[in-house]
């Protein structure tokens, strides 16, 4: 089964260490994927894009939806960053940015709904939650 991570999209202008990693991030709880998964910083997260929908008020002229839901069902890989006492990072992959961009899906106005099935820490390599679909929602209304 999975993770099913809904988290508002977020940017940040800090230089980030990771390679390949892009500045927009989603965030997800620690007790849902760094606890059980022990990840460390640098690790890759495996998953697939399930939904995007504007934040309310955000998408003035309608014809613009199905480009974002165009990208549902795009796989998707993420630099994970711990933030401790914090939300951890999942910084989308360079590659999955730049698919994010050809269609406008901006930091601050978008949530996404990503499916989360593997993990790669260092040379080993886990399903997220075998045997139970998993959700958490990290949406925050006022982002930027």
């Amino acid at each position: 089964m999975s993770l099913i991570l809904k988290s508002t999209l977020k940017y940040t202008d800090g230089k980030i260490q990771g390679r390949d990693a892009s500045n927009t991030y989603l965030q997800v709880s620690p007790e849902k994927l760094r606890g059980p998964y022990a990840l460390s910083v640098n690790a890759r997260v495996q998953g697939r894009i399930m939904d995007v929908n504007p934040l309310d008020n955000v998408l003035e002229d309608e014809s613009y939806a199905p480009m974002y839901s165009s990208l549902a069902g795009l796989d998707v890989e993420f630099i994970f960053y711990p933030a401790y006492n914090l939300k951890d990072y999942l910084f989308f992959s360079s590659r999955a940015q730049k698919k994010l961009n050809k269609v406008g899906v901006v930091p601050g106005q978008f949530v996404i709904t990503v499916e989360i099935n593997t993990v790669k820490n260092g040379f080993l390599s886990k399903k997220v939650y075998p045997m139970a679909k998993i959700f958490a929602s990290e949406v925050d209304d006022n982002a930027k």
